[in-house]
Formats: structure tokens, C-alpha cells, sequence
């Protein structure tokens, strides 16, 4: 693997040049999954340079991140690393203390850890510190044990111990590389006599078995009492407390993983057919919601994110033999001869089109009143902490197009003083997006010609190329716009957002 490659790797070479002490101290059979962004690092670092890790980290562009509801722990950070090479985001879990437990809780602290500081070595392959096999298989076996809660042991006692296959994997990798005299001496360094004996025993034998794993917990648990954070029926209470919230706050929509400590932020994306907009909002949510609250945000109709009002009411259209969106050059044509006759459109005038665009203009405001409730709540959402990944934003600089005002047309065209209503009404909705408004704008830019090119049921090429000038004219006031070229290679622009967004974070 070229080190070089990742900024993680330039990142351990900084804390060598420094001389501090650190480790990548569990689960290092995997190590390849954490370099390629699919698993987290975990970091032991010795807690009296904490002020040096700290500085290396803000000069390398890291951020914290922690969760508001679960597993915070004293002495245990988290940290997000941008790589602007690949666009991948790195999760460190930085440990100044070896905590184990419940989950959630993690009650029993694990005070011999300098000792894994004190054996390391660098792993040539990747170009990171890791402990030797035998000081590692020592913290996997107190692990398992110490991690095990109440209804497992009492299921093991019933039924029979068996590993997991996520531990039997790290067992098999680390038995395979320990020399059985030093496990045993570093053993005998860290716990009383009879739980090192047995250790031994578990690693002589190459396996644990349910004997085996009754007396090392019993050894252990009675070794590490005097040590807890807590008593382990206060530590259920906590971790049942813990989840109670967390799923309070799934069903109430607020936030429950990691935020950063500058808040909470909303980027949009407008562009038209065929820029591609809502595969790179895809994208961009994907590459956020891995590791940080992240929520996205769909502002228009269709998608699969219609109100059942407006899902009733484009049944009604389509079962009246509605034209199909698609069909574009029709329905503006239409349009146009509804402006042009000076009669305007009712019950007793061209009754049917009457109906039609009634029903037309209902969709229109029930998704005006829809987008606006969406980013009050996007709005407490950011406060909270939370990230949001707007697909379109509403605009009042330009009518008919291009998520702008759209009734105002409509009542221009029809009779009835509900058309007038839902117009004013959909004006006043609209007007949310000049008190909430993102933090940033993304403008994805193509040409008529590439507009006209990835989408085949395009074929009005006026109404296009009045769209595509329009969305260029679109200032924004209220935020700042990113100009995005979104026909450069699709990698190059994907990374450009993400740099931007990194930024703001």
C-alpha cells in the first residue's frame, strides 16, 4: 500500500516524528477496511500528550464529532478526518483510557493499557502502530468476558458458550502470530495467578470453551469490582435509559448519532433536467449519514415523496385521462391559449380544463404548505446539530420555473376566488425561504446541449434553454452560491462538493 496515499498515514507518521505513544489497539485483522473508510480507527494514545494528538489533529483539518444520546465516554473522543485525495471520511476513535463494558456504558476501566503502549510495533504493510499479538489477545479475551452481558451468561450456562464469529475471527488471526511463553509472562504481569493460568490454558488449547469461559469470568468480574464505574445492574439501567432516548428521538426525527461542535448545517442543490441533481444529492447524503447525522430533504413532487393529499390528487388527473408530465411542449402550449383567450377558465367555460387546472393548482399549493413545514423542521434539525441534503429550493426571482412562484399564472387564467386564495396563500409559503434558507447553494451547471442529450424524453428545446437561463439568473440572496460544472468528470465534481462541505463542517 503506498502511505502516501491516505491523509491517516501522514497523520501516524506526524505522531512518530513527535514521539508520541499510540496504538491501533483491537481488531487488527481488518486494518485494510479501516484504511479504505469502511471501518473506524481505534486509537489508543497516551492521555499526557493529549494536548500534542489534539494540535496534530486540527493542523491535518480533523474535526469532533459527538453523539448527543449515545456511547460518550470519559477519556474517549471522537474524530472525523477528510482525505481531499479520495473524498473519504475517517473515523478515529481516540482512547486516553481503555474502557469495556456494557454497552453503552462500558463500566470497567482497564488500567493496565500502558502496557499495550509500552509493546508495539509498526505494521510495514499499512505504516501504523500496532500492539504485539500477545498484549492484544489479552485485551480480546477481557473483552469478551467483560462485554458479556447477564441474559448471555446465564444463556451460556444453560446452552453452552460459543464465540462470536466477529471475535472467533480475531482470536484464530491472533493465535496464529502470539508465542505462547510471552502471552503467558505478560499475563502473569497484568492479572493475579490463577486468571493469567487460565488464559494460558484458553490459548494452549486454542479455543474457549464453557468451563473455560465460567472460571475467567468469575476471575475477571471479581478482579475488576473494586474498579467500576458502576455496579453492572446500575450499568442495564443506563444502557436501557440510553436506548429509550435514542429511539425517542428516531421517532420524533431528531438527532441521535454524531454532530459536529460548530452545529448543524443545510446544503441545497438546484439544477436543471439532467445536471444530475438528485443522484449526486444521493451521493452526498451516503457519504455524510456513515458517520454523521445526516438527514435528506426532497422540496418538490414526485420522487416518491408526495403527501398522500397530492398522491389522491394526481390519482384524480391520471384516472381523468390526464396528459403525462412528459409531455411538456402540449401542456405549455395549452398554457399559452389559456393566457390568450380573454375569457378566463370556469365551470361554465371550458369546464373540463377548468377542473384539471383546479386540481393542478391544489397539487401546487399543498406542496408549497408541505415544503414549508419541511424546512421548519430542517430548521430545528440544524439547530439540534443535524445535516440536511436539500434536493431543489423554492425561489421567489422568477415565476413558473424552476421551483418559483407557480399560481400566480394560474389565477391569471381561471375564475373563483379559491384560485386567488391558493395564489396569495402560495406566495406567503413560499416567502419561508427568506427566513430559512441553507447554508449553501450548489448550482450545477450543463449546457442545452448536454440537457437535451442525457434525458431522451427532452424535446422542447426552447422551454429548456428558457430554464436553463433562468436558473443562471437566480442570485439567491439570503445564502451563497457554489457554481459546479456538472459536466466534468463526475468523480472530479463529486469531490469538489465534498470539499466545500468539509469546509463548513
Amino acid at each position: 500500500m503506498d502511505r502516501s496515499v491516505t491523509v491517516m498515514n501522514l497523520i501516524f507518521d506526524r505522531f512518530e516524528e513527535e514521539g508520541i505513544r499510540y496504538c491501533h489497539f483491537k481488531s487488527n485483522q481488518h486494518i485494510d477496511e479501516s484504511f479504505e473508510g469502511r471501518s473506524d480507527f481505534d486509537i489508543l494514545a497516551d492521555r499526557d500528550r493529549q494536548s500534542a494528538v489534539t494540535e496534530i489533529l486540527i493542523s491535518f483539518g480533523a474535526r469532533r464529532f459527538e453523539s448527543p444520546v449515545l456511547n460518550n465516554y470519559p477519556g474517549i473522543q471522537n474524530w472525523l478526518i477528510f482525505d481531499d485525495k479520495s473524498g473519504i471520511i475517517y473515523h478515529m476513535h481516540l482512547h486516553y483510557q481503555l474502557l469495556t463494558g456494557t454497552v453503552h456504558v462500558k463500566q470497567y476501566k482497564l488500567s493496565w493499557f500502558p502496557m499495550l503502549l509500552d509493546n508495539t510495533y509498526i505494521d510495514q504493510d499499512h505504516g501504523i502502530r500496532m500492539p504485539i499479538p500477545e498484549c492484544e489477545m489479552i485485551l480480546l479475551l477481557s473483552r469478551i468476558i467483560l462485554k458479556t452481558n447477564i441474559d448471555k451468561r446465564i444463556r451460556y450456562t444453560l446452552a453452552g458458550f460459543k464465540m462470536s464469529e466477529a471475535y472467533k475471527k480475531e482470536f484464530d488471526y491472533l493465535l496464529e502470530r502470539l508465542d505462547q511463553k510471552i502471552f503467558k509472562e505478560k499475563c502473569s504481569r497484568i492479572y493475579p495467578a490463577e486468571a493469567a493460568e487460565q488464559m494460558s490454558d484458553i490459548i494452549n488449547a486454542g479455543k474457549m470453551e464453557t468451563g473455560a469461559f465460567r472460571r475467567l469470568n468469575h476471575m475477571l468480574r471479581r478482579y475488576y469490582k473494586e474498579s467500576e464505574r458502576c455496579g453492572e445492574f446500575s450499568a442495564i439501567i443506563r444502557a436501557l435509559k440510553c436506548e429509550a432516548e435514542y429511539s425517542r428521538n428516531k421517532r420524533e426525527k431528531r438527532v441521535r448519532k454524531k454532530v459536529g461542535e460548530k452545529g448543524g448545517i443545510s446544503v441545497a442543490f438546484v439544477g436543471v433536467d439532467g445536471s444530475g441533481k438528485s443522484t449526486t444529492v444521493d451521493n452526498i447524503y451516503k457519504w455524510l449519514s456513515k458517520k454523521i447525522e445526516t438527514e435528506k430533504i426532497y422540496l418538490g413532487t414526485g420522487d416518491g415523496a408526495d403527501s398522500p393529499k397530492v398522491r389522491f390528487l394526481k390519482t384524480i388527473l391520471r384516472f381523468g385521462g390526464k396528459l403525462s408530465p412528459k409531455k411538456r411542449t402540449s401542456e405549455h402550449t395549452e398554457s399559452a391559449k389559456d393566457t390568450a383567450d380573454k375569457r378566463k377558465l370556469s365551470l361554465t367555460h371550458k369546464p373540463v380544463r377548468f377542473i384539471i387546472k383546479s386540481i393542478e393548482a391544489e397539487i401546487i399549493s399543498t406542496v408549497a404548505h408541505n415544503n414549508k413545514i419541511k424546512l421548519i423542521n430542517m430548521n430545528r434539525y440544524r439547530m439540534d446539530g443535524g445535516i440536511s441534503v436539500i434536493d431543489r429550493f423554492p425561489q421567489l426571482e422568477s415565476e413558473n420555473i424552476n421551483d418559483g412562484i407557480k399560481l400566480k399564472k394560474y389565477a391569471a387564467q381561471m375564475a373563483g376566488s379559491r384560485i386567488r386564495r391558493l395564489a396569495a396563500k402560495e406566495i406567503k409559503d413560499l416567502k419561508i425561504t427568506e427566513k430559512i434558507y441553507p447554508d449553501v447553494i450548489f448550482r450545477l451547471n450543463i449546457s442545452l446541449k448536454t440537457c437535451m442529450e442525457r434525458k431522451a424524453s427532452h424535446t422542447d428545446e426552447e422551454y429548456f434553454r428558457t430554464k436553463i437561463e433562468s436558473l443562471k439568473g437566480l442570485s439567491y440572496p439570503m445564502t451563497r452560491v457554489i457554481e459546479i460544472d456538472a459536466e466534468q468528470d463526475y468523480e472530479n465534481e463529486l469531490l469538489t462538493i465534498k470539499k466545500e462541505i468539509w469546509k463548513l463542517l
